[in-house]
């Protein structure tokens, strides 16, 4: 990737250098935002669309169901949505695209998620309203959680089948996926390490009667795997497993969901087909391929040819795709949070610490970390590559509307992490490095943050203006997730992000060494914390807990907290009129079965 020299405009306006680095790089950014009005939420296939409009709600939104702990009592569930009627595009294919995956694989206990790729074909114990994000029923019919937070039941419907002939699901199919997913071979899973530690055995009663054991009080994880958003909980047949087995299963991988599996072109494409009377929503389209195309401009180009409908792109190239007639539809939640990360700060493992100085729980490195943190304009780069619609993330997790918040984060705000190259300077001095440090800023695409690559340019332009040295490099997929876990990443800031979502997936996936998978900042401290969060049984006490949590973090600057934003498809108005999803797993495209579509016969 062909890159210009920016030292001698480090003064030059962002707009203008990250202009051109879209040259350079064949993609970039910038956007009027629209999204759908309340009118677009209604379920019924024969609802009349409405066009989206130029208005952007506030992203404060309302916590929901699917983001809070699920007190230990038990729950009223509501009607899942029913389709009334079937209707058939006249275009036989709907096509996406979001960019490339990071890791293969047919197998959905074996990758960090089920990911964009193969979500379509499985469903969960427990679904997410895709209008509001509130937990709705799926395959399990209502669940309960014991007044001591240790045992979850859930009772099953018995009526959904797997794809083929493999019969209905049965709690012994939910035995089988607890199993795959703590100890499945090839394991990777974000529910894997908290499964192993949380759960304690998965008792079948009857055929819809399973009860989940735990090993010690926790209203929080299996509900949080087993709703249609994160991890790698999805319903597969243990008759298929025990017949076929691992390679069988590679093969034709089986699920429940509204497509099932056709094939795999690896590197090039997913592809499904429509289940016909399906037992929740029929979907419109015959078949859906999922394209997997890492280059932004090659995406668009993709769209305007009609040879894919629905896309994820930076701003600058929506704003190319609008003005040749595609519309955007944004997610009902604030999708998708961005951060970057300090590698290196492995407190509870001191023998693979990285020496570099922002590494420390001392005052001197806690100087470099907030000197690093006040280096950054994050408003210029809301505004120039955000459109504006984000809002600034003041503890990295946690939002104003979710458990947890702290107002006064907001008040001190300015004085901690506001923008002050002066400040950044004297504070690095402060600490020894007067003439800064050298910093590698890892550049890597994103199908959460299309825009990505140029925050991280800015970042590195920023990091120049107060005078570190920095290098940029190139670590993506596969092989990022493996330093990630295996703690390779000394020395690198890193982008991340994540979701809407209760702050103790955050908690325990970025910073607890134990069942964490990204092990951003981890000491004993936030280990004792975590293992308190995950005992307390009430909503006011994981408040607490969470709050204190992110005190602790406010005051300490682990990571760079940057920006919470909308999630954004660009859609071929002439085969779409309608898109609604709740934004509940980032920037990744859910609900595809419930798309509406232009054109029906």
């Amino acid at each position: 990737m062909a890159r210009f020299d920016f030292r001698a405009l480090i003064f030059t306006p962002l707009m203008l250098l990250l202009l051109m680095v879209a040259v350079a790089c064949s993609g970039s950014d910038v956007a009027e935002p629209v999204t759908q009005p309340g009118e677009a939420a209604a379920n019924s296939p024969g609802d009349t669309a409405v066009p989206p409009t130029v208005t952007q709600p506030p992203l404060a939104a309302t916590p929901t169901a699917v983001l809070q702990a699920v007190p230990p009592t038990a729950i009223a569930t509501p009607t899942p949505e029913v389709q009334t009627e079937l209707v058939t595009s006249t275009t036989m294919r709907l096509v996406s695209s979001m960019g490339p995956i990071g890791l293969e694989t047919n197998l959905p206990w074996a990758a960090p998620s089920v990911g964009f790729d193969k979500r379509t074909i499985y469903e969960n114990l427990i679904g997410v309203e895709r209008s509001t994000g509130e937990l709705i029923p799926e395959i399990a019919a209502e669940w309960s959680v014991t007044p001591d937070g240790l045992t979850w039941t859930f009772l099953l419907r018995d009526d959904v089948p797997f794809h083929g002939d493999w019969g209905n699901v049965t709690s012994e199919d939910v035995k089988h996926m607890f199993h795959m997913v703590a100890e499945g071979e090839g394991g990777r899973g974000e529910d894997r390490f908290p499964y192993q530690s949380t759960i304690a055995d998965v008792e079948v009663v009857s055929d819809t009667e399973v009860k989940i054991h735990q090993t010690k009080p926790d209203s929080f994880t299996v509900i949080f795997f087993n709703h249609g958003g994160h991890g790698t909980s999805n319903l597969i047949s243990k008759a298929q497993w025990d017949s076929v087995g691992l390679e069988g299963y590679q093969a034709n991988p089986i699920g429940t969901g509204a497509y099932q599996y056709v094939k795999r072109e690896p590197a090039t494409s997913f592809l499904m087909e429509r289940v016909d009377d399906h037992w929740r929503h029929t979907a419109e389209f015959e078949e859906f391929e999922k394209r997997f195309i890492a280059e932004e401009a090659t995406r668009l180009a993709a769209l305007l040819a009609d040879e894919i409908h629905i896309v994820a792109l930076p701003r600058d190239l929506r704003k190319t795709a609008v003005d040749r007639g595609m519309v955007e539809w944004n997610s009902v939640l604030p999708s998708v949070q961005s951060m970057w990360w300090l590698g290196g700060q492995y407190y509870t493992t001191p023998e693979i610490m990285g020496q570099d100085p922002w590494v420390g729980e001392n005052e001197t490195a806690a100087k470099v970390r907030q000197a690093m943190n006040k280096a950054i304009n994050r408003k210029e780069i809301n505004d120039e590559l955000f459109g504006g619609v984000g809002e600034e993330i003041k503890v990295w997790g946690f939002h104003s509307t979710l458990p947890g918040w702290n107002p006064d984060w907001d008040a001190r705000w300015e004085e901690m992490y506001g923008y002050d190259p002066d400040r950044a300077k004297e504070l690095l001095a402060e600490a020894g490095y007067p003439n800064g440090f050298k910093v590698k800023v890892n550049l890597s695409t994103s199908t959460s943050v299309p825009e990505q690559i140029q925050v991280g340019e800015a970042i590195g332009l920023y990091f120049e203006a107060i005078g570190l040295d920095v290098e940029h490099t190139q670590i993506t997929g596969a092989e990022s997730s493996n330093r990630r876990r295996n703690k390779e990443y000394q020395g690198y800031v890193i982008a991340i992000s994540g979701t809407y979502r209760d702050p103790q997936f955050t908690i325990r996936t970025y910073y607890d060494p134990v069942e964490g998978i990204v092990h951003a900042y981890e000491n004993d401290w936030l280990r004792e914390r975590y293992l308190e969060l995950t005992s307390a049984t009430s909503q006011e006490a994981r408040h607490a807990k969470e709050q204190e949590i992110g005190d602790y973090l406010f005051e300490r600057f682990p990571v760079l907290p940057m920006i919470w934003f909308p999630g954004t498809a660009v859609v071929n108005p002439d085969v779409v009129s309608e898109y609604v999803f709740p934004g509940n797993r980032r920037q990744i495209f859910t609900h595809m079965e419930w798309i509406k579509a232009a054109k029906t016969q």
